[in-house]
């Protein structure tokens, strides 16, 4: 009974050994590459990979006969979506109108001029040419506006020959919103030239059209004015000199308007009839 008994428990005892290492041969410890690697795609613009290892360890005496799944899904399916709509629909409109049709027509005015001692007109002479309102007919009320002043009126072509003189008016009588006008010839200077005008001209263009006034003083008496005209003393006229006046005489084949010289100070106006404007 005790070797039947020895027996039976040596072979337990064996079986028992023999079932511990039949379980430690089955057994594998699982290692770190047999867990599964989870991708997570995500379907948007926001582009995220998540790669993970997952390790499942087991640590049992006995046979792991179970499945470890781990099949986490890493989704990531954000969107992101910029969708701000800048407009810049600012007009700007720059409508304004410029009509040149609407400008007003030049007023040509123009004439001829003659002078003798020319040096001396430069040295002790001054010539000026004006306009002013037809209600006037003294240069100096303050109505008046120079067309030429002195230094413009320099014109050594004029020396003992015709030459002539011309400039847009429109622009002084567009100011002044004159629609009727007088011109006027300033001769001032002590023992200075002599100074002759002739075809007196104005109209709507340069260059002598004249369709709105022209005076050739052809025709005139002579030591007269034709009718219209004024011979006006200026304020810095000698009252001794009352003998120098504007007439017409004749000078290089033709009749001028004369504004003489004198030994004593001069200041005259050769002031024409009124001119209606377009």
């Amino acid at each position: 009974m005790k070797q039947m008994a020895l027996c039976v428990l040596a072979g337990v005892l064996l079986g028992a050994c023999a079932q511990v290492d039949l379980g430690a041969e089955r057994h594998t410890e699982p290692s770190d590459t047999d867990g599964p690697t989870v991708t997570g795609s995500g379907g948007g613009s926001d582009d995220d990979t998540n790669t993970g290892t997952q390790s499942d360890t087991d640590t049992g005496t006995g046979p792991d006969s179970g499945t470890g799944s781990d099949t986490g899904t890493g989704s990531d399916t954000g969107t992101g979506s910029d969708t701000g709509t800048g407009s810049d629909t600012g007009t700007g409109s720059d409508t304004g109108t410029g009509s040149d049709s609407d400008t007003a027509p030049v007023i040509g005015v123009s004439f001829w001029e003659y002078i003798d001692y020319y040096d001396e007109f430069i040295d002790a002479g001054a010539h000026r040419w004006m306009v002013g309102p037809s209600s006037s007919s003294n240069p100096e009320d303050g109505s008046w506006v120079v067309l030429r002043d002195v230094e413009q009126m320099q014109n050594p072509k004029a020396e003992l020959d015709w030459a002539y003189a011309e400039v847009d008016a429109s622009p002084v009588v567009q100011s002044k919103g004159w629609t009727t006008i007088r011109l006027a010839f300033h001769y001032e200077g002590t023992d200075a030239d002599d100074w002759w005008i002739d075809d007196i001209c104005v109209g709507t263009s340069l260059y002598e059209t004249c369709e709105l006034f022209l005076h050739t003083f052809s025709g005139v008496t002579a030591d007269t004015l034709p009718s219209g005209w004024l011979d006006v003393m200026g304020s810095a006229n000698s009252s001794s000199a009352g003998g120098w006046v504007v007439e017409v005489e004749e000078v290089s084949g033709e009749r001028a308007a004369y504004l003489q010289w004198g030994f004593v100070p001069l200041s005259r106006y050769l002031v024409t009839p009124p001119i209606t404007l377009p």
